[in-house]
């Protein structure tokens, strides 16, 4: 984190407003006065906790939390999703788009968890937890983040179930996708651990072949009341994958052909300048542990 310039480090700077000031995000103190200590244990007045949650208290200090959050797979998300809520359509079809042999210049809409309000789901059945989701009139582009984290089978079932929500929301689509972005090249450890036989093919029996029990309530829902969406959506749903490396570099190329001259692309040189300094804070230093 040498160059804090970028504007990613207003993230963090935030971030750490957060931890000196928990109230902001639901939290409260309880001052030590209040405290009652027994030997090695200490109580609070019940009325100043959460009767149905856990207690929370600080595990680190503000500087061995910053530490702990820069190894956090999150954390990159977060700034993927603000850069790419942001980012004009022609970054997107180039940074994702292409990659899975799709042709679509957009516009996007790029969809977080506010997918809840737009399928008229409850508060608690936000099940897919996806990385990233950008739609078009013509296509639905999945994004799939992996730094430490397994690739699986439930992750094809579970970005096909959106794709299928939003069709049935929106209309059919010409073109669906799911690209995983890895640290290293994808190799056939990686599609036998997405559940496909073939590299980066759909299994036509994927489906069969899946545990459902281990997929989200919502979607199992899917899966029996809707199989054929599914199915239809599985057929039609294209694979592929890239390295955080070979991302990095195409962001790179198009930050070299803005004209800092314009008020618009000097925008988006800051915005790839930052997106581009977080993937160097955690995926090189990721790199350099392992």
């Amino acid at each position: 984190m040498k160059d804090r310039s970028t504007w990613n480090h207003k993230y963090w700077d935030i971030a750490d407003q957060f931890y000196w000031a928990p109230q902001y995000i639901g939290m409260k103190s309880i001052p030590q006065r209040l405290w009652h200590e027994d030997g090695n244990r200490v109580s609070v007045p019940a009325d100043h906790v959460n009767k149905s949650g856990p207690l929370y208290a600080r595990a680190r200090t503000a500087d061995a939390h910053k530490v702990w959050l820069a190894r956090q797979e999150e954390i990159l998300n977060h700034v993927f999703d603000i850069t790419f809520a942001i980012a004009p359509d022609m970054m997107i079809e180039r940074c994702f788009a292409k990659p899975l042999g799709i042709s679509d210049t957009g516009p996007y809409t790029s969809l977080g968890r506010e997918i809840r309000q737009r399928y008229g789901w409850s508060r608690s059945e936000n099940v897919t937890q996806q990385d990233g989701f950008f739609v078009s009139s013509r296509s639905a582009l999945g994004v799939e983040l992996k730094l430490k984290a397994k690739s699986s089978a439930v992750q094809i079932i579970k970005y096909a179930a959106l794709f299928a929500w939003e069709e049935q929301h929106s209309g059919p689509r010409d073109a669906l996708g799911l690209l995983y972005i890895l640290e290293t090249p994808a190799d056939e450890r990686h599609w036998r651990e997405c559940g496909t036989l073939n590299g980066p093919t759909v299994d036509a029996k994927l489906l069969e072949r899946i545990d459902i029990t281990a997929l989200p309530k919502k979607v199992r829902q899917l899966v029996t009341e809707n199989r054929e969406a599914l199915l239809s959506v599985l057929d039609r749903m294209s694979l592929s994958a890239i390295t955080w490396a070979e991302l990095e570099a195409t962001c790179i190329e198009i930050r070299t052909n803005l004209d800092p001259a314009l008020a618009g692309d000097q925008s988006l040189m800051r915005l790839i300048d930052g997106f581009i300094a977080q993937i160097e804070i955690q995926v090189a230093e990721r790199a350099d542990r392992l």
